[in-house]
C-alpha cells in the first residue's frame, strides 16, 4: 500500500522533486488544470479563427512594400501593418457597453492608443504569444530610432550595426 502506487499519477519530474505528497499532488492538480485550460483555449481559438475570413490583400500589399523599400524602412512598415493588426484584433474584442465604447479605448487619450500599449496589452491578455511581443517590441525600437534620429550617418550607423542583425527572424529573412 505503500507511496508507489499513490505516486504514480505524478509526472516524473513532479516525483523526483524533495516534495510532500501533499505538496507533489497539488503541483500535479494545478499542472493538469492548466494543461486541460490551455488545450481548451487553443481548441476555442482555432474554432473561432476558422469562423473568420481571411484576406490576404493587407498583407501581400506590406509584403511587396518592404521588398520595393528600402531596407531601412522595414521597421516603419513593419510597426504600421503590426499595428493596425493589433487595433483590428482589440476592436473585434472590445465588448459593447465599455463607457466611452471603441473610441475611448482606441482614441488618442484610450489605454490602447499607442503601438506600445497594444502590444503590452496584447501580451498582458494572452493576445500574442512571447516571441511575438520581443520580435514587435524590437521593431518598434527600430522604427522610433529611425522616426527621432536627425543625422543620417548616425541612422546609416545604426542600420549597419547590431540592432539590424537583432532584428526579428522574419524581418531578418526578408530583408536579406
Amino acid at each position: 500500500m505503500g507511496g508507489a502506487a499513490m505516486t504514480s499519477y505524478f509526472d516524473t519530474d513532479i516525483v523526483n522533486l524533495e516534495l510532500s505528497e501533499f505538496e507533489k499532488n497539488g503541483l500535479q492538480v494545478y499542472r493538469n488544470y492548466t494543461k486541460s485550460l490551455t488545450e481548451q483555449r487553443q481548441k476555442e481559438f482555432v474554432a473561432y479563427i476558422n469562423t473568420r475570413p481571411f484576406d490576404p490583400a493587407p498583407l501581400e500589399k506590406m509584403l511587396q512594400k518592404v521588398l520595393q523599400e528600402d531596407a531601412r524602412f522595414l521597421p516603419v512598415i513593419a510597426c504600421a501593418f503590426a499595428d493596425d493588426e493589433l487595433k483590428d484584433l482589440f476592436s473585434e474584442a472590445i465588448r459593447p457597453g465599455v463607457p466611452g465604447g471603441k473610441c475611448a479605448m482606441l482614441g488618442p487619450y484610450g489605454p490602447l492608443s499607442t503601438f506600445f500599449n497594444r502590444i503590452q496589452l496584447g501580451y498582458a491578455f494572452d493576445l500574442m504569444s512571447a516571441d511575438i511581443l520581443e520580435d514587435l517590441d524590437l521593431l518598434r525600437n527600430a522604427r522610433n530610432r529611425i522616426a527621432h534620429e536627425w543625422d543620417i550617418r548616425a541612422l546609416s550607423e545604426f542600420c549597419d550595426t547590431k540592432h539590424i542583425a537583432a532584428a526579428p527572424r522574419s524581418a531578418a529573412r526578408t530583408s536579406a
